[in-house]
This record gives C-alpha cells, structure tokens and sequence, in this order.
C-alpha cells in the first residue's frame, strides 16, 4: 500500500482508482503534462474553449494510458 501512496503522489489522476494498475509510461505522462500547460495558458489568455478542448483530451488520454 506504501507503494501506491507514493505512485499516487507522482502520478495523481493518471493511476486508476481501482483494481491492479501499471505505471504510465513517461513519454506519455510528459505528453500529458505538456498538454495540461498548454490548457492553463489558454485559460490564462481567456480562451476557454480551447482550454475545453484541451481538458477533454486530456482526460481522454489519461484515461486510455
């Protein structure tokens, strides 16, 4: 369980809640966490449709990793 607790700190929302899980590969995990950036800078600038957009990929995403 200590072991899940510290991959859930690294990883966060990407770790399934449930159920045996594996590592998100770190290619990916970079991907997503350029893609998250790209969201916050679009919220920032007020475009919130692409920040939308963007967020539900995101999810998409981690979900499928």
């Amino acid at each position: 369980m200590l072991m899940y607790e510290q991959d859930k700190k690294k990883y966060g929302a990407l770790l399934p809640k449930t159920g045996v899980y594996f590592l998100p590969d770190d290619k990916v995990l970079g991907f997503l966490k350029i893609m998250n950036y790209l969201r916050l800078v679009a919220e920032q600038k007020g475009d919130y449709g692409r920040a939308k957009t963007m967020k539900k990929r995101f999810e998409e995403f981690s979900k499928a990793e």
